[in-house]
């Protein structure tokens, strides 16, 4: 008669003790499984939480660098444009005191030379 409830490689319960049992147990399995799926997707969730977590903070930290990197940028662009415009202004000046009269005017103007007799008064600038 075992012979008989056993077909196919399917197993089949003796009396209804046997099938409650097999109900059971495939009821424990499938909750089983249903659990490490779950726990299976937490950690996939909690893994790609993460990464998205550290892309972020790296994209956050490689923004702030590049903000302060342009910002020296535009810093250095003004120094080196003022820098030019000094240069210009300093060889035109060499350029000029190349002339005897351009020089005496402006030795005089600027450090306050005088000629023999000559009396310097300052007076104040309205600025």
């Amino acid at each position: 008669m075992a012979q008989n409830k056993q077909k196919n490689g399917k197993i089949y319960p003796i009396d209804s003790a046997g099938a409650e049992f097999m109900r059971y147990n495939a009821q424990r399995q499938a909750l089983h499984i249903r659990r490490i799926r779950q726990m299976h997707q937490r950690i996939i969730y909690g893994v790609m939480f993460m990464v998205v977590v550290v892309a972020t903070i790296t994209g956050i930290g490689n923004y702030s660098q590049m903000r302060a990197a342009e910002a020296q940028s535009v810093n250095l662009t003004k120094q080196v444009k003022k820098a030019q415009a000094d240069n210009k202004q300093l060889t035109t000046l060499k350029n000029n005191l190349s002339n005897e009269d351009f020089a005496e005017q402006y030795v005089r103007q600027r450090y306050m030379y005088t000629k023999d007799g000559e009396i310097v008064f300052n007076l104040p600038s309205n600025q």
